[in-house]
């Protein structure tokens, strides 16, 4: 179990390490997120509007409609037209977009996946023994997180194709190299 705990932190550090990489060297994700055209001014209005910090979404439920069933078709009317806003998330203040906490935690929730991950392989035993075939089991990991996740974002909430694949081709490339490191120190039983 000793080298259950080591594999998930080192599995943790592998995903903190490629996520910098991802973030700050390569440049998908800055092809795929966007500014928006004239967002000083949109943020001044939400500021002025004294918006709470929260998840929003436009066109929304209009309170006026009477009942629900005219609620539904009021939103789906204005939903056809355009111009929606699916997800957005609001901080009504300002903070360091550097927080050294942030960073912590992000390590802390990739080295407890990690160590979920290493279990389930410690798991499965000498069920599988050379060193890639354990290393895609983990990788395995990653592809059910972009299915039930990543590709459920797309589908619900409309997020584009780009962005959806950037994503998804992020996630398994950081669990396929903590595979490889988890399945490194995760070894087979041997026998």
């Amino acid at each position: 179990m000793k080298k259950v705990i080591i594999a998930g932190l080192v599995g943790g550090v592998v995903i903190f390490i490629w996520q910098f990489i991802s973030y700050t060297v390569l440049p998908w994700h800055m092809m795929v997120i966007h500014n928006i055209p004239g967002g000083e001014q949109i943020s001044e209005i939400l500021k002025n509007d004294n918006l709470s910090t929260g998840v929003y979404h436009h066109p929304g439920f209009s309170e006026e409609a009477g009942s629900e069933e005219a609620a539904m078709q009021a939103f789906a009317e204005r939903y056809k037209k355009g111009s929606n806003i699916n997800l957005l998330v609001y901080a009504a203040r300002g903070e360091d977009p550097n927080n050294p906490m942030q960073f912590i935690i992000s390590y802390i929730l990739n080295a407890l996946a990690s160590t979920i991950a290493a279990f389930m392989l410690w798991k499965a035993g000498g069920s599988i023994r050379r060193l890639l075939p354990r290393a895609l089991f983990v990788a395995g990991l990653g592809l059910f997180t972009v299915i039930s996740h990543i590709l459920l974002n797309w589908n619900w909430w409309g997020f584009p194709g780009d962005f959806t694949l950037v994503e998804s081709a992020d996630t398994l490339v950081a669990w396929f190299l903590a595979g490889l490191a988890i399945a490194g120190l995760v070894k087979p039983a041997q026998g």
